[in-house]
């Protein structure tokens, strides 16, 4: 039998669970898509059981391993560094060591994998290196995004596979509601979404992910006062469960990276809150979202719908106008232009999903600069 290819990613989670989400997807489609050997080296593994069930005994080719910087596992054939994390100096030593001695220069590199965006300019950064003084090795940044220039979105294989009626069937979604599912960050606008919920003439029913932000957002003892929404209070799900969750349901509220991928294989209409920044970083994310999913250009209404609706969602004290009104307004035309709103994003999940994903173009990459498939 032939020893397998390893791979260490290492993972700080800087904040909630997107951070680990995202490693723990990515890894898993390494192995089980490319049929390498992963070490996944993160801050906090206890994280990973919420995802879904890991055992080493038993999966020696996925191994996760506590992070320690004095500590460091064997250096791989292929090193991740997942959201511009620095790799241990100890582990920069090792890698210097063990390929000092290849004359070529091919195995002395790793990937800095950076957080996902849609802004044109990491086209023109994509795979760029940047030599380190100290070992000699170089690092090459590697941006997920959404055109052919970058490195993809993490799509695996089977990601498609789950009808949309089981999904329904299996989380009880009335096929006469409006299933919405709510995964939010503290500043977005809740109650004026439920507010505009009780305007619309359709029953609707709330999915609502248990989360600390909304938990301690909305208060629960007050659904009683939406009577034409039944609320879901539905505990932490697995990735699996989640993405079953967002092709169940008709419209899908979600926040930062791991999510929003998701939202758009689920194939249905979705709103995106991105990680709070400040005002100028945050908002040009949220254009440049705008700007690669909205493909159909003579559609103006909807395109200007969109573009206020999400700016609302994201920035909701830049309201010109008193909150409630607007976001009804903006809402409830979007609701009554469902059917325009679902074929623009389906289009973009068939133009996206046309482009190699980012699990295999990493190991295109890694197979040109370090040698190893």
């Amino acid at each position: 039998m032939s020893v397998k290819t390893r791979w260490v990613l290492f993972c700080k989670v800087i904040d909630n669970f997107g951070d680990a989400g995202v490693a723990w997807r990515l890894a898993q489609q390494l192995v089980n898509e490319h049929n390498l050997a992963i070490d996944l080296v993160i801050d906090r593994p206890e994280l990973l059981t919420q995802f879904g069930v890991y055992n080493d005994s038993t999966r020696q080719d996925l191994r996760v391993l506590a992070w320690s910087d004095t500590a460091p596992p064997l250096v791989g054939d292929v090193t991740i560094a997942c959201f511009a994390c620095t790799v241990p100096q100890a582990y920069q030593n090792a890698m210097a060591h063990r390929f000092g001695s290849d004359q070529s220069g091919l195995h002395r590199y790793w990937f800095n994998l950076e957080y996902l965006s849609a802004e044109p300019w990491i086209d023109s950064h994509h795979l760029l290196g940047s030599t380190k003084p100290l070992s000699g090795l170089m690092e090459h940044f590697f941006f997920p995004g959404f055109t052919a220039a970058s490195g993809g979105l993490i799509r695996e294989k089977n990601c498609f596979s789950d009808s949309r009626q089981s999904c329904r069937k299996l989380f009880g979604v009335d096929d006469k509601s409006l299933a919405i599912s709510l995964f939010c960050y503290s500043n977005a606008p809740v109650a004026e979404l439920f507010q505009a919920l009780t305007i619309h003439c359709e029953q609707s029913e709330l999915h609502v992910t248990i989360d600390v932000f909304i938990t301690a957002t909305v208060d629960v003892s007050g659904f009683d006062s939406y009577p034409l929404i039944r609320f879901h209070r539905l505990p932490f799900l697995t990735q699996p469960q989640y993405d079953q969750i967002l092709h169940a349901c008709d419209l899908n509220f979600v926040r930062g990276e791991d999510s929003l991928v998701r939202a758009i294989w689920a194939r249905q209409p979705f709103v995106w809150q991105a990680y709070p920044q400040d005002r100028v970083t945050q908002g040009n994310k949220v254009q440049a979202l705008l700007d690669v999913c909205q493909l159909d250009e003579q559609n103006h209404p909807l395109c200007a719908h969109l573009n206020q609706l999400f700016n609302i969602w994201n920035f909701p004290a830049d309201s010109p106008i008193p909150l409630n009104g607007q976001f009804s307004l903006t809402f409830n035309w979007l609701l009554q232009h469902r059917a325009e709103w679902r074929k623009q994003v389906e289009q973009s999940c068939d133009r996206l999903s046309q482009q190699p994903d980012l699990a295999d173009q990493l190991v295109r990459a890694s197979r040109k600069l370090t040698g190893f498939a």
